[in-house]
């Protein structure tokens, strides 16, 4: 098992069983973020909500390889936030993947609206 460790230029390898440094090194990676605010004004339930909700997150997750999560409104029916990460070697790739991301939910969205999106990339 490896662990990251970051120095003041870079990443690098952290041997788990070992402790030591190895001299394999990773390149700084940029890490895009996108978050979705989505209103589902026909909800009428938790379970109505995840109906709605469920199906795009599993499309998110196969079309674009993503990690998402729904990380507020848990408890409200009409609202959900859902976070969206990316990693890649290029900024302008992650940029293009997120704004992809955000027509394709908001194509895909029949019964809700996405009122918020923000994102950043983070380089550091």
């Amino acid at each position: 098992m490896q662990n990251l460790l970051k120095t003041n230029t870079h990443w690098v390898i952290l041997s788990h069983k070992t402790g030591r440094i190895n001299t394999d090194t990773i390149t700084k990676m940029p890490i895009g973020i996108l978050k979705l605010t989505i209103y589902l004004p026909g909800a009428h339930s938790l379970k109505d909500k995840r109906r709605h909700i469920k199906p795009l997150v599993n499309q998110l997750r196969s079309k674009f390889n993503l990690s998402v999560a729904e990380i507020g409104g848990l408890d409200h029916w009409q609202t959900s936030y859902l976070l969206i990460a990316a990693a890649s070697n290029d900024a302008v790739h992650i940029e293009q993947t997120l704004t992809a991301v955000a027509q394709m939910a908001e194509s895909t969205m029949r019964d809700g609206y996405i009122t918020q999106q923000d994102w950043e990339i983070i380089t550091e």
